[in-house]
């Protein structure tokens, strides 16, 4: 192929990235305008009337690392080539929840179910669709629950969609879906907040 053909085709594939990535698919958002999902039903006994609310002073007992929750859903690229995913879900909810004053005990002896505060968090979901080529189109559902005393007091289910953000085009998969369960964590500690005392 000459000069002429590459400067051809490189402009060709620039136009395609272009348009990917200037028109997001109507079903996805990027990450910065994404929601989260409505607040969902304790699937367990809520805990007792009065006793459902954070205690800011308290400490919250969290495992330092999130798990899937059924891997087999999972697509094994993303399970293999991103296993860091759970570790930074886990940090970034602590670190996040720090930044606003919460104080969290995690370690991997920490059995949130069984503290008098304690928070679980799952991945339950994650897709990796395109690439840096024809722009990314990641998404990640994690659920948390909160524990009073033992009980669930509340749980929620929260998406998050990227498109891999500024520079996305010079990002890898597991690097959008980390940037993903990042902005998850921030989430969830909003959702914490909501019914501090």
């Amino acid at each position: 192929m000459n000069d002429r053909g590459w400067v051809a085709l490189l402009l060709l594939l620039s136009s395609a990235v272009a348009a990917q990535t200037s028109t997001p698919p109507a079903e996805s958002k990027p990450a910065e305008e994404a929601k989260p999902a409505d607040v969902k039903p304790a699937e367990a006994a809520p805990a007792q009337a009065g006793s459902t609310s954070l205690q800011l002073a308290k400490p919250i007992a969290m495992i330092d690392y999130a798990q899937w929750e059924d891997e087999t859903r999972v697509a094994d690229n993303i399970v293999k080539e991103c296993g860091s995913l759970g570790k930074q879900f886990a940090d970034a909810t602590e670190n996040a929840g720090r930044s606003q004053g919460l104080n969290f005990n995690k370690s991997p002896q920490s059995d949130p179910r069984t503290a008098e505060q304690g928070l679980a968090l799952k991945l339950v979901s994650a897709t990796s669709a395109g690439n840096a080529f024809t722009g990314h189109r990641k998404s990640v559902t994690a659920r948390a629950e909160f524990y009073v005393g033992g009980k669930v007091a509340r749980t929620t289910t929260l998406t998050r969609d990227s498109m891999g953000g500024a520079f996305g085009g010079l990002k890898g998969s597991c690097s959008v879906l980390e940037r993903t369960v990042t902005t998850l964590g921030a989430d969830v500690v909003k959702w914490l907040k909501q019914d501090a005392r």
